[in-house]
């Protein structure tokens, strides 16, 4: 799915000049790495490609990413996914529009693996806190400051996969009274589902590993009095993650935003 993930990056309408690829190969042992030189080398494109000796899984992955970045806006992007030719351009420029937006996303529509069909959106609506506190709406394929990681750190390592990292981060963001921007308006993105895996019916806070559940409840307990003394309650599902992920960096140090 690597080549896929990466040909709709190369075909952003936003100018190749102001974009740059990182690559995060997460100990892999296939020809990924290969293949994504192969594919920057032939469109004559730049990726720059970050390795790790040993798997540490998504989070660790993906702050490496952040960690190696020198954009202005990051963008994060799994290997199996893609986005649309006008996603970048349309974040960035929610992002430019204000200095204040700390991070901005745009509806997500599922598709299935192996016929390509259509299915549900995901992250298709606005950023409220209050409906937050009851559960995640916000898939991680969004557009966030450089700036943000700084001040606050990077996706915390000790969450269980299946997207409670990105939920946690959404949390903090609130937490901390950023402003976060919504693109209403068609999808932008592409989030593969394969048929043994619909998330439809997602799997509930109850059904989590009874160790990965008290980490839930730990951040929760660290969540519980936020702005408003809202109470936080977990009750809603998370898709699966991959081990490897893209981040893509839009708007290079020196450049024009």
């Amino acid at each position: 799915y690597l080549p896929e993930c990466l040909s709709s990056v190369y075909a952003s309408d936003l100018e190749a000049a102001r974009l740059e690829v990182i690559l995060v190969d997460d100990a892999s042992t296939d020809l990924s790495v290969a293949t994504a030189r192969d594919l920057a080398f032939h469109l004559g494109r730049d990726i720059r490609i970050i390795r790790h000796e040993t798997n540490r899984g998504l989070v660790k992955t993906r702050n490496s990413g952040i960690r190696e970045a020198t954009g202005e806006f990051l963008f994060f992007l799994d290997s199996v996914n893609r986005i649309s030719p006008d996603c970048l351009r349309k974040h960035l420029e929610v992002m430019s529009s204000d200095p204040h937006i700390d991070a901005c996303y745009a509806p997500i529509r599922d598709f299935m693996s192996e016929t390509g069909e259509l299915a549900e959106t995901r992250s298709a609506a606005a950023y409220d806190h209050d409906r937050l506190l009851k559960g995640n709406y916000i898939d991680g394929m969004a557009m966030f400051r450089a700036d943000v990681f700084r001040r606050m750190g990077g996706y915390d390592t000790e969450m269980p996969l299946k997207g409670w990292e990105d939920y946690e981060y959404w949390l903090r963001l609130g937490a901390n009274g950023c402003s976060v921007g919504f693109l209403s308006g068609p999808p932008l993105s592409y989030y593969r589902l394969h048929s043994g895996s619909m998330t439809g019916t997602p799997a509930h806070f109850g059904q989590l590993d009874p160790e990965f559940r008290a980490r839930i409840e730990a951040m929760a307990a660290e969540y519980r009095q936020l702005p408003g003394g809202k109470t936080l309650q977990i009750n809603s599902a998370f898709r699966s993650a991959e081990e490897q992920a893209a981040l893509i960096a839009p708007g290079r140090q020196g450049a024009n935003p």
